[in-house]
């Protein structure tokens, strides 16, 4: 019972560390899209 638990814990830690890489992905992408696009704009026209 206790080793189900800590592999469920380990299991629930890597997915959690996943949904934590793709919202810091998108929260990046969010972030930069905006600041790339206004650089852009600024400095072609």
């Amino acid at each position: 019972m206790h080793d189900f638990a800590q592999a469920n814990r380990q299991e629930c830690e890597k997915t959690h560390a996943k949904v934590v890489c793709i919202l810091f992905t998108l929260y990046a992408t969010a972030v930069m899209l905006p600041v790339a696009v206004g650089y852009n704009n600024k400095y072609w026209s």
